[in-house]
């Protein structure tokens, strides 16, 4: 598992805090609209559900945003095809072998060894103070040579199948 720094922590609480109370908010909103859809003296409801609705989905925007960038403060990145999580310098996901964007904009360098880490982060995914996967990998990738975890089914690294 990889470590994650003390300013990172933070911002993780902060941002898990915000998805917790704009929930309840959310909660508010269900029940609101379902007072408009039941009151009768109302006279423009269309006006409202839109407004309601539009609340409702820039919540789900801000929550979706918000666990976007605790995944990537965690180093992990989500596979916009199958939903798995990978390591954040992954090139292709080890469950459904699909490209992920370049997000290099987001990441440091090691100055070791080169590899991708999100910044903030102390420690290297690759060569610091055994970080990365805590279970030894057991399988090679037969087209580029990486090493992989033990359950993937297509290389992180260049997309070959497994």
């Amino acid at each position: 598992m990889q470590a994650i720094s003390e300013e990172n922590l933070k911002e993780i609480d902060s941002l898990t805090k915000e998805i917790e109370e704009v929930s309840a908010k959310k909660q508010d909103l269900f029940v609101e609209l379902g007072k408009v859809t039941y009151d009768k003296s109302i006279t423009d409801k269309q006006k409202v559900v839109s407004e309601l609705e539009r609340k409702l989905e820039d919540i789900d925007s801000l929550v979706k945003k918000n666990e976007d960038k605790i995944l990537l403060l965690r180093g992990y990145k989500k596979c916009s095809c199958c939903g798995n999580e990978e390591a954040i310098d992954v090139r292709y996901c080890g469950s459904c072998g699909e490209k992920f964007e370049d997000i290099t904009e987001a990441l440091d360098e090691c100055k070791v060894c080169g590899t991708k880490i999100v910044f903030g982060n102390k420690f290297c995914l690759v060569c610091g103070n055994a970080l990365g996967f805590v279970s030894v990998p057991d399988k090679k990738c037969p087209n580029c040579g990486k090493i992989l975890r033990p359950n993937v089914k297509f290389c992180t690294e260049c997309g070959s199948a497994i």
